[in-house]
């Protein structure tokens, strides 16, 4: 699994960067087909290894706001194409499973799966009194399979938290799960009739949301006031403290920060400036990004993402 990704990146790196100069690029396949073979090779791997792989497959076939239809069509057989696991092994697991042989629990149990899919098969079958049943077996290693990828999961969150955590900007989590909806909503609904454009039909929500929150900063502004107008009568008893203290020669000033602040203000400044960089890097990606994309200047475009990551790695160490 782990040469499989690292061929695939090579393989980018070499194709999509290498290459992708003017003269070299008569040497160059076509990018499309290219990524269109990549995807049959995933769907070939994760058929074999099963679980996470077919999940991920899954999951990336929705996503026609990222990838092309012609790779998302590739991938979309993996939501119903899963190679069922022969019917020995599932007889084994659920014999050691109950502990005794497949007669003693079920009269009869069906021979073919009603559905196969990434984790589990379902059959058809009869227990002793003759009450029919469907029965969710997972599929052999399935267990281990998950478990190792939470572990690889596990491991890069702890090795590059303080990394993630770090980053100049932070998004909610409500956020990202939004965002992750509309895409994945976008991909079921764009599947079912390509000629349906989500985004169009999202436009009108979005307006009624924000009219509803503007609406609903409005019932506060009274509170606001009375707040305000609390602090503005308590300005002259405070003007009064102040004067009197003057007369008194008990009157302090403090001329410099103190540490605190100091942190506070430095700590602002990091981010201030990480924004910035993350702004201009991510500004000449976008752009690098659609000048390969739309085939207009190829070269200005590979030399715009290279600039980005450069911008990007300097901001964060001059940061």
């Amino acid at each position: 699994m782990r040469w499989f990704f690292f061929k695939v990146l090579v393989q980018a790196v070499w194709w999509d960067v290498i290459l992708n100069y003017p003269l070299l690029r008569w040497f160059r396949p076509a990018v499309l087909p290219r990524w269109q073979t990549v995807a049959r090779n995933y769907k070939k791997l994760a058929m074999e290894m099963g679980g996470v792989l077919i999940k991920l497959g899954q999951f990336l076939s929705l996503r026609v706001d990222i990838f092309p239809p012609e790779i998302a069509r590739e991938l979309a057989d993996l939501q119903d194409e899963v190679a069922p696991v022969p019917y020995a092994a599932i007889i084994a697991l659920v014999e050691n499973e109950f502990g005794r042989p497949l007669h003693a629990v079920f009269n009869s149990f069906s021979q073919e799966p009603l559905g196969a899919a990434s984790l589990a098969q379902a059959y058809l079958a009869m227990l002793a009194d003759n009450q029919e049943v469907v029965v969710k077996v997972l599929r052999p290693g399935i267990k281990r399979l998950v478990e190792t990828a939470f572990k690889e999961a596990r491991y890069f969150m702890r090795e590059y938290r303080d990394l993630i955590m770090e980053m100049p900007f932070q998004l909610q989590v409500e956020l990202l799960f939004v965002g992750r909806a509309v895409g994945i909503l976008a991909g079921m609904a764009t599947k079912l009739d390509p000629e349906f454009d989500p985004w169009k039909k999202t436009i009108p929500y979005a307006r009624q949301f924000a009219k509803e929150e503007l609406l609903a900063d409005w019932k506060g502004l009274p509170e606001e006031i009375a707040i305000l107008a609390q602090h503005v009568l308590k300005l002259p008893t405070n003007l009064d403290q102040v004067l009197t203290k003057t007369k008194q020669g008990k009157l302090s000033f403090l001329v410099s920060l103190s540490p605190e602040t100091r942190k506070s203000i430095k700590r602002i400044d990091l981010s201030v400036k990480r924004f910035s960089w993350t702004v201009l890097a991510t500004g000449l990606l976008v752009c690098g990004v659609n000048l390969h994309i739309a085939d207009k200047s190829k070269t200005l475009g590979i030399i715009l993402i290279v600039l980005s990551v450069v911008t990007f790695l300097w901001g964060m160490r001059k940061s």
